[in-house]
């Protein structure tokens, strides 16, 4: 109960303080013509100021967007030319393969001439392949 008068009697008087501080008031301060013109002259400035600064700013962000996406494609240049590096190493091994098949085949007699021909066959596709995979590679290579 104490406590409920303290804060009450606490809350009167903080209301009464900013009533008195209310009831001051500051006079009003009149210009001339001349501190007008003054000041509509500064505020153009500023305004003109604002719209430079915003120019700018949209300028800047245009060349970081413009730098930002030819990274990208920079980026995905460099994975075009990285996977294409890739396929043709397969293509070569995967030649090579073939041939040493070929080649153990015809060492034991195993293979028959049809066989022969269809590994024959499988490794003139797999050049042709490869020499498509490498013409790729220096088309990328020249955008590059």
């Amino acid at each position: 109960m104490k406590k409920l008068v303290l804060v009450a009697v606490l809350l009167l008087f903080g209301t009464i303080g900013l009533t008195a501080q209310e009831t001051e008031t500051v006079p009003p301060v009149i210009e001339t013509p001349e501190e007008v013109l003054k000041n509509v002259k500064e505020a153009e400035k500023e305004a003109k100021k604002l719209e430079k600064a915003e120019k700018d700013a949209k300028k800047a962000e245009k060349k970081a967007k413009k730098l930002e996406k030819e990274a990208k494609k920079e980026a995905k240049l460099n994975k075009s030319i990285a996977n294409q590096d890739k396929a043709i190493a397969k293509g070569e091994k995967n030649i090579l393969k073939l041939q040493k098949k070929l080649e153990k085949g015809e060492a034991a007699g195993k293979l028959s001439p049809v066989a022969m021909e269809k590994l024959n066959a499988s490794i003139s596709k797999a050049k042709d392949k490869l020499i498509k995979e490498q013409d790729k590679l220096q088309k990328l290579l020249r955008k590059k």
